[in-house]
């Protein structure tokens, strides 16, 4: 049922007048046409009547919402979907943007791209793997090489300088290659299955870490 319109100036003075003269609601209600709720409305606060504003329509997300949406937001790569049901937020991706937009503490940034891998690069991969396969099952004593990506911490002076007078021989890394290192997948892969639950990290999340953990060493590689 749709909201009943405000009184005309006209009518505000008819109501005023009837009441003046001890017209009781009922009778003032059948004069004008307007419902006893409508009347006592005005003749409760005659002069603020009609000057309150309306609510308008109430809030698409909660604070509460909110606060999870830019919890969620906040130094991640995910998209705004990815976003919302990461939140445990049931709301349209319109919303989800206009939150994270309006954030003065989010600034949206461009991802840079990637370094392209070229043919070369590829070429360069296949042969490292070719000329170093070499399978063991205990650790050899003797003749160790030291595997490293290139990272700037590994190639600074001083590191190759004692890598030198240690005479550390250094396995030869193909530029743009990925991390052979196997723990440092696995970190990764474990840190995405737990925080991919619903609520992300918490403080206590050794019984979700360890069952993700035995479910990885239990998969064939």
């Amino acid at each position: 049922m749709g909201r009943a319109k405000a009184l005309t100036s006209e009518e505000k003075n008819t109501i005023v007048r009837m009441k003046n003269r001890e017209f009781c609601i009922s009778e003032i209600s059948k004069n004008t046409g307007r419902s006893r709720k409508v009347i006592l409305n005005f003749l409760k606060s005659p002069e603020s009547y009609g000057t309150k504003k309306s609510p308008g329509r109430p809030p698409a997300l909660t604070s509460r919402q909110k606060r999870a949406i830019l919890k969620v937001a906040s130094n991640c790569t995910l998209t705004a979907r990815q976003i919302a049901a990461r939140a445990g937020v049931d709301t349209s991706l319109k919303n989800v943007q206009k939150v994270i937009r309006t954030a003065p503490h989010i600034q949206r940034k461009k991802m840079k791209r990637i370094p392209p891998l070229s043919t070369a690069h590829k070429e360069g991969r296949k042969k490292f793997a070719r000329e170093h396969v070499h399978v063991f099952k205990e650790v050899p004593k003797e003749n160790v090489i030291l595997p490293q990506d290139n990272a700037p911490v590994h190639t600074a002076k001083v590191v190759r300088e004692f890598f030198r007078k240690e005479k550390i021989q250094i396995l030869d890394w193909p530029a743009r290659s990925p991390n052979f290192n196997i723990i440092e997948n696995v970190w990764g892969h474990l840190a995405r299955s737990v925080i991919s639950r619903r609520g992300g990290i918490k403080e206590n999340n050794s019984g979700a870490m360890a069952k993700t953990t035995s479910r990885i060493y239990s998969t064939p590689f």
